[in-house]
């Protein structure tokens, strides 16, 4: 039983370790990913998800000194001419950057990223942008497997 209990403690501590690395492990800084893009003409939806890119590129790195990984998860509709059809999109993203620490969604914060994509989106009109809430990016990474060993074990 002690045995029992002495890899219990080792788990734990070995999962708080993992945990608190986990911020620094890193960040896929400034990658925007979609996960959704449809295009409505009348009655008709096409998925257009493979058009885009659904997966960051590159490694993740760790946020310089002060800052923390965040995400957000913005929508975007939109009246659009794609190939001589008038429609209209919509898009779900999720992107994630490297801020610093405590940093929230602010109106100027949304404007700012709003503006960026508006002037993107050539021959798009009435462009809606709601950019989602703020949060902390997080990883399941080797201390989320150990917490979960442990709950399996235990």
């Amino acid at each position: 039983m002690a045995k029992l209990a002495v890899l219990y403690i080792f788990l734990a501590v070995m999962a708080a370790a993992a945990a608190a690395e986990s911020d620094v492990a890193g960040c896929y800084n400034l990658c925007t990913i979609f996960t959704k893009y449809t295009f409505t003409v009348g009655d008709k939806v096409t998925d257009k998800l493979s058009d885009v890119a659904t997966k960051c590129t590159g490694d993740a790195a760790p946020c310089p000194d002060k800052d923390k990984c965040f995400s957000f998860t913005p929508t975007i509709k939109a009246d659009a001419t794609i190939g001589g059809d008038d429609g209209k999109i919509e898009m779900a993203t999720n992107s994630t950057m490297c801020l610093p620490d405590g940093s929230k969604m602010t109106k100027e914060t949304c404007d700012a990223f709003g503006n960026a994509i508006k002037l993107s989106l050539t021959g798009f009109t009435n462009v809606d942008i709601d950019c989602g809430k703020l949060s902390s990016a997080s990883t399941f990474g080797f201390g989320a497997l150990l917490v979960a060993i442990l709950y399996i074990v235990y």
